[in-house]
């Protein structure tokens, strides 16, 4: 009979089981947030990487002066305007070459000549994460784009990219 009376004694049950819960919801809750700004930072960084990489493309169809000193500034110029999360992007790298367009898979060869392609690395630094106030090292952010210049059209059903899509 005794074991019965102290099962029905509950007070203060609820107040500890709120406690852990919301110790839990606000974790996932941080996760979740912490999440949420490293994907949108990644999206950054691979708009900053693509447009990198399109303007050291742009640069191998003008006359050489100095090519590939004009291919990297160009791109590292403009990988430096596309911010992450307010603040500048890493540039990593700048690497021109060849892009093996009849090749199964097709693919990138870093600094043949003649030159038809750029690849641009740029990364970024997470701070002001949750996860650095609880000790969790923060990660480096990454991403890579590659640009074919003259890229030939073979197709009549083609989109021309700009600003204005056209038919091609």
């Amino acid at each position: 009979m005794r074991a019965m009376r102290r099962f029905r004694n509950r007070k203060g049950v609820f107040v500890v089981l709120f406690g852990i819960l919301f110790t839990v919801l606000m974790a996932a809750g941080a996760i979740a947030i912490d999440f949420s700004r490293i994907w949108a930072m990644r999206n950054e960084l691979q708009t900053a990487a693509d447009a990198a990489a399109l303007s050291g493309a742009v640069q191998l169809n003008k006359p050489p002066k100095n090519l590939y000193f004009d291919v990297d500034t160009a791109a590292r110029g403009i990988a430096s305007k596309n911010l992450a999360m307010g603040a500048p992007t890493t540039v990593d790298s700048v690497v021109w070459g060849q892009w093996q367009d009849n090749t199964t898979p097709p693919h990138f060869n870093p600094g043949v000549v003649p030159a038809n392609a750029v690849q641009a690395w740029v990364s970024h630094s997470t701070r002001g994460l949750i996860m650095q106030a609880l000790g969790i090292t923060a990660p480096t952010v990454h991403a890579n784009a590659i640009a074919w210049a003259d890229a030939p059209i073979s197709t009549t059903n083609c989109i021309r990219p700009g600003p204005f899509p056209t038919k091609c």
